[in-house]
């Protein structure tokens, strides 16, 4: 797939596979060719697009610092360029967040959503964003499109706008996750009507960990929409 110019930025997608569309949210700092296998599963399963956030993997270098509305607005551009109207949503950690933007502010888009080990907002996050910026490899070619996505991750809160998701929604933890615990998942699905909480037994890569997590998220974005 090509780069693309998508607001205000120039971005690597791909888009591959059969079966519903899905708009698949990648973690923090991570590639899509880190997560080529988890790409391919998904792949075999739905009509797939993903994208390498700004200045990561094949994007080109960061234009400047951005917000999480911005991530929603690449992906609302991406899905433009694609020609969907509207898709199926997984976002994982940090790509839970950008998820969680991109359908408070375009619901109409999102059919089914499934977030996994993430937030809507917390001050632990805050901080945690805080420590790893502190922490970066400043000789690291993607140090600063990293520093950008927790910069972006600290600002993050969707808390009082998640009344505004009114699709099926999957909202999945970790039991033993210290980066986004249990509590963070129910606080999101106590703003969200009708959405469903479910616990698996890992940390923060519980999707992986757990030999359940992953086939119940397919299943629940395989799902009927209506």
């Amino acid at each position: 797939m090509p780069v693309d110019h998508v607001n205000g930025a120039q971005l690597y997608w791909e888009r591959g596979g059969s079966g519903p569309r899905l708009l698949f949210c990648n973690g923090s700092g991570t590639t899509l060719q880190a997560v080529r296998p988890v790409l391919d599963l998904l792949a075999g399963q739905f009509d797939l697009l993903a994208w390498d956030y700004r200045g990561l993997g094949r994007s080109v270098p960061l234009p400047g610092p951005y917000a999480m509305a911005d991530l929603a607005a690449d992906a609302a551009g991406l899905l433009e360029i694609a020609g969907w109207d509207a898709c199926r949503v997984l976002g994982v950690s940090f790509g839970g967040m950008v998820a969680q933007e991109f359908a408070v502010t375009r619901p109409d888009q999102v059919e089914r959503l499934a977030l996994a080990c993430t937030s809507q907002a917390h001050p632990a996050d805050r901080a945690l964003a805080g420590r790893l910026a502190a922490n970066q490899d400043q000789q690291d070619p993607a140090a600063a499109a990293r520093e950008a996505q927790l910069a972006a991750r600290a600002g993050h809160d969707v808390w009082d706008r998640l009344g505004a998701i009114t699709c099926p929604t999957l909202v999945g933890y970790g039991n033993y996750d210290g980066i986004a615990p249990a509590q963070n998942s129910a606080a999101i699905t106590s703003r969200i009507r009708g959405s469903e909480l479910r616990g698996y037994e890992g940390g923060h890569l519980f999707l992986f960990q757990d030999p359940a997590a992953l086939p119940d998220f397919e299943a629940f974005l395989q799902a009927p929409s209506s």
